[in-house]
């Protein structure tokens, strides 16, 4: 193998900068890991931190709930005699918008 780099003088270029992107790359990686790790960062706290992943979760479970329930709402307020006028009215302006 050292034979052929030292016959092929563009082979040990392309070796030379496959070489400095490797060591670009893996000071990346470093950084890249170095500020996911970091405790103030929202990513670390997430996975470091079971109780607040547990929150979290707890958190969007309960906003899929509520926008459901605002969904029920809607569509209940539709079909309310006092107020599906307005409702009427705003689809007309929707739909002369649209055209």
């Amino acid at each position: 193998m050292f034979s052929q780099l030292s016959s092929n003088d563009s082979l040990a270029p392309s070796i030379e900068k496959t070489l400095r992107n490797l060591e670009k790359s893996s000071d990346d990686l470093i950084q890249f890991t170095s500020k996911i790790n970091n405790d103030e960062n929202v990513l670390s706290k997430l996975t470091n931190n079971p109780k607040l992943g547990k929150s979290v979760d707890s958190t969007i479970v309960n906003i899929e709930k509520g926008v459901g329930e605002l969904r029920e709402i809607e569509a209940a307020a539709k079909n309310n005699f006092l107020l599906r006028g307005y409702f009427n009215k705003k689809k007309k302006e929707n739909e002369k918008q649209k055209r």
